[in-house]
């Protein structure tokens, strides 16, 4: 115990008991109409958010590895594998071209800006190796606890 009050005491995070596991994640940019669908994915740190390629657990590529380039209609890709305790929240970030829909004048006074992003946001949790699954956000219905359906006849 006295390694975990040294730990608050220092400002960092406690550390977690829980297995580790392997998770891979893809950052990329894509070709879509109007211009590109950004996906980029994110991992919980502390009270905040980091970039995955970014955090203190990714695992180094392999200098053997060779990189096929990204298929077609992708600008770019970036692959990460992390180590992470079973349990971690990770999110997903995909932001795409929103056009938005104006009359002449108002078209005339935006101009070129009339296309902006939408942005979507999914949260998952580390479920194993290699696995991950949607982990529902608090108070979305499926964060509640499940309905029971009424019993049967009268």
């Amino acid at each position: 115990m006295a390694g975990s009050r040294e730990d608050e005491k220092q400002g960092r995070e406690p550390a977690q008991t829980g297995p580790l596991c392997r998770v891979l994640v893809i950052d990329e940019a894509n070709v879509v109409p109007r211009g590109e669908e950004l996906r980029v994915w994110f991992v919980k740190l502390a009270d905040g958010w980091v970039k995955a390629h970014e955090h203190p657990a990714v695992i180094p590529p392999e200098e053997d590895a060779e990189d096929e380039g990204p298929p077609p209609g992708t600008i770019w890709r970036r692959m990460t594998e992390l180590t992470l305790p079973l349990g971690t929240i990770l999110m997903q970030r995909t932001t795409s071209p929103h056009v938005i829909r104006l009359d002449p004048l108002g078209y005339l006074e935006r101009g070129p800006r009339a296309i902006d992003r939408r942005v979507r946001e999914t949260l998952y949790r580390v479920s194993g190796n290699y696995r991950i699954e949607v982990a529902p956000r608090d108070g979305s219905p499926s964060a509640q606890s499940p309905k029971r359906k009424p019993p049967r006849g009268g």
